[in-house]
């Protein structure tokens, strides 16, 4: 029996590594789609993975070299077949979310939703290592951050 074809836009997945209750597998795959349309991400196959903090480090050091944890991860893993989409991953720390959101007085869904934004847009190129480019980034980041929040909310 042939199987449909799944358009582009359905080329987003969730992994849960930690179990949390900040976001619902339905948001974050609500938030992948809007981003890829936002971002102008086609031909890509994107998941998140929401993960603890002991994952986090173990990626970091394994991929970074870098034995600490971190918020954020963005694997782009390049196209599986010479016509199939790029394929990436961004994987978020949902403890570290906690832990930023209550220092900086915010919610944790949305300081998830800015490492999940974070991440995007890291795929698209933007890069947070010189004050410029970061000014450039978190400039982009907020206004993605404040449009999916909405969304969220069913203000659109």
């Amino acid at each position: 029996m042939p199987t449909a074809k799944r358009s582009d836009e359905d080329e987003v997945g969730v992994r849960f590594l930690s179990p949390q209750k900040v976001l619902t597998r339905r948001d974050i795959l609500q938030i992948l789609r809007f981003l890829k349309s936002a971002c102008r991400l086609r031909f890509f196959r994107l998941t998140c993975v929401v993960a603890p903090e002991r994952a986090m480090r173990r990626l970091n050091r394994v991929f970074h070299g870098r034995d600490r944890a971190t918020d954020v991860l963005a694997f782009d893993m390049g196209r599986c077949r010479a016509r199939g989409p790029r394929v990436a991953d961004i994987v978020v720390g949902v403890d570290r979310a906690r832990r930023a959101a209550r220092r900086l007085g915010v919610p944790v869904k949305e300081e998830l939703v800015r490492y999940i934004v974070h991440g995007v847009l890291h795929l698209t190129g933007h890069d947070d290592v010189s004050r410029r480019k970061r000014r450039r980034m978190e400039r982009r980041q907020e206004a993605l951050v404040r449009s999916v929040m909405r969304r969220l909310s069913g203000k659109r």
